[in-house]
């Protein structure tokens, strides 16, 4: 694979993450870094991960993409209070969600495919399940366990459909090459 195509591969990885996130939830810089926002309901925390394209990427087996997470305080932004119960309980599954994203890398590093939008579903599956089930307390007096009205959560989870669709139909259409292509001859 020449230069030139895997230039163009890694540049539509980050148009897919400007065609597919909000600025606020995701955003790209360097030119081979993605950024994603994970927010996670009734945290005072939110975890900032950080995809990095290493040389070689995607089409070289020992060049996964590099994932690093950390910790930012969602009040800095108005109150700059912190709850640093919310802070050790994120912190300490981050490990888990590194594990998580690394190996979706991993496992498209072999196959020499691109693992950004992978990585960032497989981060949002660890939000939605294993953070939310694993490690946020649960009230036993409530009914459900994310401690929030039904109304609320049947509002979360059709705004997660409206995003799903929106990078379904994006990474169905318009990731693949060969269709890129197409759309460029025309």
């Amino acid at each position: 694979m020449d230069e030139e195509e895997l230039r163009e591969r890694r540049a539509a990885e980050l148009e897919f993450v400007a065609a597919a996130y909000s600025p606020d939830e995701a955003w790209t810089s360097n030119f081979d870094k993605v950024h994603r926002r994970l927010l996670l309901d009734q945290e005072d925390v939110e975890v900032e991960l950080v995809l990095s394209m290493p040389p070689g990427y995607p089409v070289c087996e020992t060049a996964p993409l590099s994932i690093r997470a950390s910790l930012t305080n969602k009040s800095s932004r108005t109150s700059g209070r912190t709850n640093n119960s919310s802070s050790k309980r994120v912190g300490n599954a981050l490990p888990s969600l590194l594990e998580a994203c690394r190996t979706v890398a991993t496992n498209c590093a072999l196959e020499q495919v691109e693992a950004v939008f992978a990585v960032l579903t497989r981060a949002d599956e660890w939000v939605d399940q294993d953070f939310t089930q694993k490690c946020l307390p649960c009230d036993d007096e409530s009914p459900n366990t994310l401690g929030v009205s039904l109304p609320e959560r049947q509002t979360t989870v059709t705004t997660q459909m409206i995003v799903l669709g929106r990078r379904v139909i994006y990474s169905h259409h318009i990731i693949a090459s060969s269709k890129r292509r197409a759309l460029a001859e025309l």
